[in-house]
């Protein structure tokens, strides 16, 4: 029996220069995961840029550190939206809860990379999924 591919939820609420900079990332997940469904949780603004980049499987239209519609699952949750509880505590309260790729974090419990300030972001979220991918 061949495993289920998984569906993949990206947290990245952020403006404009977020969205660009989390795009190799996204494309490195879309790699990593070819045949899994890919969605990404971003401000309904951007919904019509992310699906022109072609990033995603499907749009959720969402406010930056608000709990996620009812109805949004995953397998595996990626945290592209900071470090913090508040983000990491957004895709634990999925049902499930699923695996979650994201960085170290002592106060959601989170354990994973450490956040460095001093780094890019492009780099620091292509650092993040090659450490848990």
């Amino acid at each position: 029996m061949t495993a289920r591919a998984p569906e993949v939820l990206v947290l990245r609420a952020l403006g404009l220069g977020d969205l660009l900079t989390a795009l190799p990332a996204l494309r490195a997940l879309r790699r990593h995961w070819p045949s899994g469904r890919l969605t990404l949780a971003t401000q309904g603004w951007l919904a019509p840029l992310a699906a022109w980049l072609d990033v995603a499987d499907e749009i959720v239209a969402v406010a930056p550190l608000v709990p996620l519609p009812p109805g949004v699952r995953a397998d595996v949750a990626v945290n592209l939206h900071g470090s913090g509880p508040q983000s990491h505590g957004v895709l634990r309260a999925l049902p499930g809860p699923p695996r979650l790729i994201a960085f170290a974090c002592a106060e959601a419990g989170v354990s994973g990379p450490a956040w460095r300030e001093d780094e890019h972001e492009r780099d620091r979220w292509c650092r993040l999924l090659t450490a848990s991918c």
